[in-house]
């Protein structure tokens, strides 16, 4: 929660001690308790201002569908790069370390 209009009709204040504060007003309030949402995914976290961050998630189904979305994309790497998927970051090293070798050659 940001400031201006709850979302919903109510606003939950969590604090930890004297360490922290937290204010959200998001549709957690919905819920009895976290095992309702299922498979829970962290996709990425943003910096909304200075000592405030965003973290974004998937839950439930649309997480499932998120992490094989993102299984089939590494295993489609993995076969272009004809590596398995344990090697890959091995593999993609090699590649972009003998492309950089092969294009800086050519420079006089």
């Amino acid at each position: 929660y940001q400031g201006g209009a709850v979302p919903g009709k109510r606003l939950r204040i969590v604090s930890i001690d004297d360490i922290d504060h937290e204010a959200c007003g998001g549709t957690h309030h919905m819920i009895k308790n976290l095992g309702e949402l299922g498979f829970l995914k962290i996709v990425r976290r943003e910096t909304v201002k200075d000592g405030v961050e965003r973290i974004i998630i998937k839950c439930g189904d649309a997480a499932v569908r998120y992490v094989q979305r993102r299984e089939k994309i590494l295993r489609d790497v993995a076969g272009l790069m004809k590596s398995p998927e344990s090697q890959l970051v091995r593999s993609t090293e090699r590649f972009v370390n003998e492309w950089k070798r092969l294009t800086n050659s050519d420079r006089p």
